[in-house]
């Protein structure tokens, strides 16, 4: 028996498919809303953070870990691996008790990934301020300094090198300070000022004498370079290689 089959009209299918696409849309929207909700926390806690209101980022980053820990299926570890790590920092800066040991769990639980990485330059800044300065060492030897940013590298090797100075290393001193002598950072006067001394100590005293001149007319240092080493016209012989 012929069956006559009904087909449906060209713009019958454009209408479904005009349908069917403004549907998509709408969940992609509304998805889209859900996870901003989502994360919100996690960009407030950041915002904060950055703003160095740390006791408003703690707030935030604290919600937006617990509402990830309680989800049925937690999204982005990534996210809450770096929320986590901002919220012991923050208390870390706030000088919370306990904030150092909390810090420094979360730390070396996250390590070797490179999201523990600002926990470790913050633990070690802050022994470096302490003048805890063995503490310190340890700290920056937990992460391969060079894959760092620069600014961050010449930070972390200058606050390392000035803790072996100290601790009257001046060879462990000299081998971090060499590697961002070079390097135009905030920290570039008093990296080669140490740098210098530490090859005066050695008896290395033209890489002295250049490193003096490196900072010769740095209003902050040149006081304090030796009388010496003022100028290479006054270095006597018996320093002269």
């Amino acid at each position: 028996m012929y069956r006559h089959i009904v087909r449906p009209s060209k713009w019958f299918t454009a209408l479904i498919s005009f349908y069917l696409f403004s549907c998509t849309q709408c969940l992609y929207a509304q998805e889209s809303a859900l996870m901003d909700d989502e994360f919100a926390g996690y960009k407030t806690g950041q915002h904060y953070f950055d703003q160095s209101l740390y006791e408003a980022a703690r707030v935030s980053l604290a919600g937006f870990l617990q509402s990830q820990r309680h989800a049925a299926q937690p999204h982005h570890q990534r996210l809450m691996d770096e929320a986590d790590i901002m919220y012991h920092i923050a208390g870390l800066r706030l000088g919370l008790e306990e904030s150092e040991e909390a810090l420094k769990t979360a730390a070396l639980a996250k390590l070797p990934d490179p999201v523990a990485y600002p926990a470790i330059t913050d633990l070690g800044s802050h022994y470096y301020n302490k003048k805890q300065y063995k503490s310190a060492v340890q700290t920056y030897d937990l992460i391969p300094l060079d894959n760092l940013s620069p600014a961050e590298m010449a930070e972390a090797r200058f606050k390392k090198g000035y803790c072996y100075f100290v601790m009257r290393n001046f060879t462990a001193a000299r081998s971090e300070l060499v590697k961002v002598k070079d390097m135009d950072s905030d920290y570039y006067s008093a990296i080669n000022y140490y740098l210098a001394l530490s090859d005066y100590f050695l008896k290395n005293y033209n890489d002295a004498a250049s490193g003096f001149s490196k900072i010769a007319n740095d209003p902050e240092y040149r006081a304090y370079i030796p009388t010496i080493f003022a100028s290479s016209t006054l270095l006597p012989a018996s320093m002269i290689k």
